[in-house]
């Protein structure tokens, strides 16, 4: 039996376990059940073998290599990057050397990355859903959408990832300093996460709907000129070396698959977006940055890999569809739990039939 459809008995099983409500009484079973579900996860990515995943055994090999390097090449490494302009993300060498004060096994170093990432998670969907019920569809839909990268591929990222998690916290209680100050660290492990910047600008604007139509706009435009403006930014920021993920040629496959899930996704806030406001005025933000992930899906046709621009955005989808079937279930009582089992089977519909390669560190030669 695959792993996926283990974790999702799981997760199921758990859900009847610790019980559904939404009553402010009941936070600790939702908290306990958010603590096992990332508990899997972590288990999850953490115990997957080295060929899992595109990038598994090459951050290992980047690991064992750090190991051997002494701390003046690691200080080093930040001359090299940003005055020499050679390299990228020295702070990712900087981390995994502290890691290796206290352990060089390169599982064990998995393991603690998963645990950074989904701490993060788990603590923003305790904070940004309001029932047991969210919490699974919002599992369902990072094994549809977000598995592949955040849980058994891009190790830097995943970290950068976590970091605009936390960050968004910061937007929520306009500490734009903390804000800015923790996108500063996060971009010495990745680079691209600079971009969540735009997260804190475009949720001062007041307008939810406004921002909305203009994404949708903007994302019509880029789709012919996204190559050009992809390389503008590029440019901007100094470096070269994704310059690469641009020029080349690639299958956009998976990327019309994300991008259908965009354009649903768009629909149904511009017809439910007002009602989620009126009832969760937490969401109001959540909706701005998703615009965002609107906006930047062309560039994923240009490269899938080009998503990781977009998934700092597109994360937000966890609680926001879960909010989005709630008013859906409001507005039609009668099928209500029927639609919410329809869209909690699509998104596990979607991860299993995908047979997505997994075994565990300890079942390869």
């Amino acid at each position: 039996m695959g792993v996926q459809i283990i974790l999702f008995i799981l997760v199921i099983i758990g859900y009847f376990a610790f019980g559904e409500s939404v009553s402010v009484g009941q936070n600790n079973s939702r908290k306990k059940y958010i603590i096992f579900v990332s508990v899997l996860l972590i288990l999850q990515s953490g115990l997957r073998g080295l060929s899992v995943g595109s990038d598994t055994n090459v951050y290992c090999v980047d690991f064992e290599n750090i190991v051997l390097k002494s701390w003046n090449e690691i200080w080093y490494g930040f001359h090299e990057v940003y005055i020499e302009g050679t390299g990228k993300d020295a702070g990712y060498p900087l981390f995994v050397k502290m890691f290796q004060i206290i352990n060089t096994d390169y599982q064990i170093f998995l393991i603690f990355v998963a645990f950074v990432f989904f701490y993060a998670f788990g603590r923003f969907l305790y904070i940004n859903t309001s029932s047991n019920k969210d919490v699974l569809l919002a599992v369902a839909i990072y094994q549809a959408v977000f598995y592949s990268f955040m849980s058994i591929t891009g190790i830097r990222q995943t970290l950068a990832t976590a970091f605009t998690l936390f960050a968004f916290e910061y937007i929520k209680n306009n500490k734009w300093i903390k804000f800015i100050l923790l996108l500063f660290i996060a971009s010495f492990l990745h680079k691209s996460c600079l971009v969540f910047a735009a997260a804190y600008l475009v949720c001062k604007i007041s307008n939810v709907r406004f921002v909305l139509i203009s994404s949708v706009i903007g994302a019509i435009i880029l789709f012919p000129l996204g190559r050009t403006f992809a390389a503008f930014l590029v440019g901007i920021s100094g470096s070269d070396s994704y310059m690469g993920y641009i020029t080349r040629g690639y299958e956009t496959q998976g990327a019309q698959t994300f991008a259908l899930m965009m354009v649903m996704m768009l629909i149904l806030l511009l017809k439910y977006g007002k009602e989620i406001v009126k009832s969760d005025e937490q969401k109001v933000l959540q909706l701005k940055i998703f615009s965002l992930a609107v906006l930047f899906t062309p560039f994923t046709w240009i490269d899938p890999s080009l998503m990781r621009v977009v998934q700092y955005f597109s994360i937000f989808m966890v609680s926001l569809l879960p909010s989005i079937i709630t008013q859906i279930e409001y507005s039609n009582r009668n099928n209500g739990n029927t639609i919410y089992q329809i869209v909690l089977l699509f998104f596990m519909f979607v991860t299993l039939s995908r047979q997505a390669y997994y075994v565990f560190f300890w079942e390869e030669l």
